[in-house]
C-alpha cells in the first residue's frame, strides 16, 4: 500500500493527523509520513494493523 491509499484510508476512518515529508530527523531520503499527536499512537498502531497498512516503522519527533 503506497502513502497515497494510507493517507485515504485515514480520512475516511477519521484517523487524526496529517501527511507530511519524511522529517529529516528520521532520514536523509525523501519521502512521506503521517504526523499526529503523540497521544494517538495507541489508536494508529491498532489502525494501522486492523487495516494491513504496511509501514517502516513507527518513530516519535519532537520539534
Amino acid at each position: 500500500m503506497d502513502a497515497l491509499n494510507a493517507e485515504q484510508l485515514a480520512k475516511e476512518y477519521g484517523m487524526p493527523g496529517r501527511m507530511i515529508p519524511l522529517p529529516t530527523a528520521i532520514s536523509a531520503g525523501c519521502g512521506l509520513c503521517w504526523a499526529t499527536e503523540p497521544e494517538h499512537s495507541e489508536k494508529w498502531t491498532e489502525f494501522i494493523k486492523k487495516q494491513s497498512v504496511e509501514y517502516e516503522r513507527i518513530t516519535e519527533v519532537t520539534f
